[in-house]
């Protein structure tokens, strides 16, 4: 009697992986739409962040910018009334 016993096992081997087999794909076919309509949802509020914080920076100057002073066509005599800032430096080999 024991050839009974090694034909249960495998159809039982075969039974518990064919289920497990249909689990996954069950819940692959369930879970991975939710998953990518959330991420499509996430992707789209940080492009709308996005947007909405390039919109609000590009409406007006910012406090920044007006303390900025253009200099064009810059010569040493064009500098000589103007406060010239010293820096060290030391050069990195």
């Amino acid at each position: 009697m024991d050839f009974i016993n090694k034909g249960l096992s495998s159809i039982l081997n075969v039974l518990f992986y064919g289920a497990i087999f249909f689990l996954v794909i069950y819940l692959l076919f369930s879970i991975v739409p939710i998953i990518l309509v959330v991420l499509a949802v996430i992707w789209a509020a940080i492009t709308i962040v996005k947007k909405i914080k390039s919109w609000g920076s590009k409406s007006g100057i910012s406090k920044e910018e007006d303390n900025i002073e253009t200099i064009k066509n810059v010569t040493s005599e064009g500098l000589s009334d103007r406060e010239v800032i010293d820096v060290d430096y030391r050069e990195v080999r």
